[in-house]
């Protein structure tokens, strides 16, 4: 039996999945994210830029998922700060 290879590199990124966008419009992106996401496949979706295009793959992917638990983060702040406040309501 062979064993399976092993995973070399500094990232996390392995385990991830990535939806990464070439050379589509806004309005394509969109629907490219809402289809995949009707059908269950969630991940990191991203765009390339004139930068991203000249970094090394693992450097792009661990780029990627810091943004991504940034962003996370920031949401689950928001969350938390929007339960914070009393919602009295309007009368």
């Amino acid at each position: 039996m062979t064993k399976a290879p092993t995973f070399e590199g500094s990232g996390n990124w392995h385990w991830r999945k990535f939806i990464i966008m070439h050379n589509l419009s806004n309005k394509n992106i969109s629907k490219v994210i809402k289809v995949l996401r009707s059908h269950g496949i969630n991940g990191i979706f991203a765009t390339t830029t004139p930068t991203s295009l000249t970094w090394k793959l693992e450097d792009l992917l661990n780029e990627l998922i810091r943004e991504d638990e940034y962003f996370r983060r920031l949401r689950e702040e928001k969350q938390r700060m929007s339960s914070f406040y009393l919602d009295i309501g309007k009368s």
